[in-house]
């Protein structure tokens, strides 16, 4: 299977599951993807793939932007203020990492959204209980 017809069929896959997807489900599912361009990412800087890295990091600092645009600070409170945070700290290690080829700070980039998307989805199963 060639690259485009990869690319084709992920996108298809994406646009069932947000078809199908509440609120909870598609912040879930933005976390997943922001791993996956994390880790392509990561995988791109370990065998020299320029266009690959490139590519991966601009996907994943714009899944960051959607995530950090869409927290509502009046229900969220603190939580939101300590998400942005975490997000602009997660966006200047991206930035930092393409820059220097590094996969450490992407590393703990992906532990720290790991952990995020956890909560995430522990609370989506306690609402939905």
């Amino acid at each position: 299977m060639n690259f485009m017809a990869i690319k084709a069929y992920q996108n298809a896959d994406t646009d069932l599951l947000v078809e199908g997807s509440d609120q909870f489900g598609l912040v879930k599912l933005l976390y997943q993807k922001l791993l996956n361009h994390i880790y392509q990412a990561i995988d791109s800087i370990e065998i020299k793939n320029l266009a690959g890295r490139s590519e991966a990091i601009t996907e994943a600092l714009t899944i960051i932007h959607v995530l950090n645009s869409t927290l509502d600070y009046d229900k969220g409170g603190e939580v939101a203020v300590s998400l942005s945070q975490v997000y602009g700290w997660s966006r200047k290690a991206l930035i930092e990492s393409n820059r220097h080829k590094d996969t450490e700070s992407l590393k703990e980039v992906a532990k720290i959204i790991e952990d995020i998307s956890l909560a995430w989805e522990t609370i989506g199963q306690s609402v939905a209980a």
